[in-house]
């Protein structure tokens, strides 16, 4: 399954080319019958050097995007004030343009303070990333793009049509470097009890920060290999555990929730983010070097807002080519987990992001990734 598609930076057809051809051989081939021997200790640990949300897209976005990508923030300004009056009227009152709240107010702080006048244009069609989260094939579920129905992944038709999230646009762009190139974003996969690559129906997975760089090739790619440290001092939140099985080389695991560090403005020092998911699964394809495939699960919609908002404060607000009190509106539409006890209404919404990892060396592995795999010995025989 290929998930991402080549980023169009590039000017040459040349690069593009290149681009594509390194896509399509970051998992090696192998023939699913082959038994691989298990890693030393049963232990094996992956970093992770890719971050992206699982945004389907084709080529023209007309499958996707039928009445094209939405109206962003200077389009929304036009149409809020449609003479060069108006808008001279506003800009003396108020200053900078996000300023259209019906009293002045940032619309990005403030989504709720104006009703964007041209209506958001969501993300629709049949297909899309993710998993079953609720174990149900419903009305409005999506098929993923290899046949699999009852899709959840609601948070794809809110930026699904958002230029900014999609190939080539801002978030895409800052996801891919600040996931890969910021240390406060490194996070590591040990895996215990493996007996097999291929089939192991009970394997451990304990997720946690890490402290190191990943080497990157000439391509920006990761570099199997790497030596890493866990982050025993502040990384304790990102310390998770999930129980999985390996079935024809994929591992899958249950649902737990899972806080990930996802700090995409600055280096972490000032804008140390995180990502909360609730009912986490992961599906990741592997191999002795690699490991790549989807996270999935439902994210707290005003968490995700705030940390949206932070991330896309100011300038890069244009690039992204949005307009937040569209999204906001339509974020609290598409909520579709966690209802509130005493309102009723859901908090939370359906989301997959695409993950890459390369192998990696921990050389500080507490001890339950070490005994893991006598623990699990036992408990098969």
């Amino acid at each position: 399954m290929r998930i991402m598609l080549a980023r169009r930076f590039a000017p040459s057809a040349f690069v593009l080319i290149v681009a594509i051809a390194w896509l399509s051989v970051d998992v090696p081939a192998r023939a699913d019958s082959v038994e691989q021997a298990p890693p030393p200790n049963g232990v094996i640990a992956y970093v992770l050097t890719t971050f992206q949300p699982a945004v389907y897209q084709t080529a023209d976005a007309k499958a996707e995007c039928p009445n094209g990508l939405i109206a962003n923030h200077v389009e929304q300004y036009e149409a809020q004030f449609p003479t060069e009056e108006a808008r001279k009227a506003q800009r003396e009152k108020y200053g900078y343009f996000h300023n259209r709240g019906k009293n002045g107010e940032n619309v990005h702080w403030f989504p709720e303070s104006i009703v964007d006048p041209v209506p958001f244009r969501e993300a629709g069609g049949k297909v899309a990333f993710g998993l079953n989260l609720d174990g149900k094939i419903g009305p409005n579920d999506f098929v993923s793009p290899d046949g699999e129905a009852g899709i959840d992944n609601e948070l794809y038709r809110v930026l699904g049509c958002i230029a900014g999230w999609r190939d080539g646009g801002a978030m895409t762009f800052q996801n891919e470097v600040r996931m890969r190139d910021n240390p406060y974003n490194r996070i590591l996969f040990v895996l215990s009890g493996v007996d097999n690559l291929v089939n192991d129906n009970d394997v451990t997975i304990r997720t946690y920060r890490g402290l190191d760089n990943v080497p990157l090739d000439s391509l920006n790619k990761g570099v199997p290999g790497s030596t890493q440290r866990i982050d025993f001092k502040y990384g304790q939140r990102f310390m998770h555990v999930f129980k999985g099985k390996i079935v024809n080389g994929v591992l899958t695991t249950g649902p737990a929730d899972y806080v990930m560090p996802w700090s995409i403005v600055g280096d972490g020092r000032f804008s140390a983010d995180e990502q909360w998911y609730r009912d986490t699964r992961f599906r990741l394809k592997l191999d002795a070097d690699r490991a790549e495939g989807l996270i999935a699960g439902y994210v707290d919609v005003a968490k995700w807002w705030w940390a949206y908002t932070k991330r896309t404060a100011g300038k890069l607000d244009d690039y992204v080519r949005n307009s937040p009190p569209s999204v906001w509106v339509a974020l609290k539409a598409r909520a579709d987990g966690f209802p509130d006890p005493v309102t009723g209404k859901n908090t939370a919404i359906s989301t997959a992001s695409a993950l890459r990892f390369v192998r990696a060396e921990v050389i500080n592995l507490p001890k339950e990734n070490t005994t893991q795999r006598v623990a699990s010995a036992s408990a098969k025989n």
